[in-house]
């Protein structure tokens, strides 16, 4: 759900067994990881994920890279840093470049992305918005983390209205 670090992440829990608990030093599995290759990206576009305007292809990159992906290729700023092959198995998505507002830097940076989508379609690199990205790595947000146990204190949980909720009873 975060990256903490190069060498870090927070994850989201998706499936749990009471007869075998996830406990601390557990592996922890991710479709994009693979020990045997790693998996070819190239992004293009704008990267907001948490819609605050600023571009967040960085913590995009961070999570390929974390899960043993490589980055062939990226637009940023109307060009084009390396380049795709037949090695790249999917296009990240992001926004289109706007229309209008400072003119030629705007048309570079529709050019790349166009260019970028063009050769994705030539190659047969599959296309993928970044927000499906995020849904497949299980990336949701940076959310605050809870200790269960001993270190677990019931101003932790907070209700819908943002009180503090007795979580015993449930």
């Amino acid at each position: 759900t975060r990256i903490v670090n190069d060498r870090l992440a927070e994850a989201r829990i998706i499936e749990d067994d009471i007869n075998n608990p996830v406990l601390p030093e557990d592996v922890i599995y991710t479709p994009l990881w693979n020990s045997k290759s790693a998996m070819h990206f190239a992004l293009a576009g704008f990267m907001d994920i948490n819609d605050d305007g600023i571009d967040d292809r960085e913590v995009v990159k961070r999570l390929i890279l974390i899960n043993n992906g490589k980055i062939d290729a990226e637009e940023s700023n109307g060009e084009i840093d390396g380049s795709m092959t037949h090695h790249t198995r999917y296009l990240i998505i992001g926004e289109q470049p706007a229309s209008g507002g400072d003119g030629a830097t705007d048309q570079a940076r529709q050019g790349a992305w166009t260019k970028m989508i063009n050769q994705a379609t030539d190659l047969g690199v599959e296309q993928v918005s970044f927000q499906r990205l995020l849904d497949f790595v299980g990336y949701d947000g940076e959310k605050r983390t809870i200790p269960l146990g001993r270190n677990a204190s019931s101003d932790d949980f907070e209700g819908p209205a943002g009180s503090a909720t007795d979580q015993r009873g449930s």
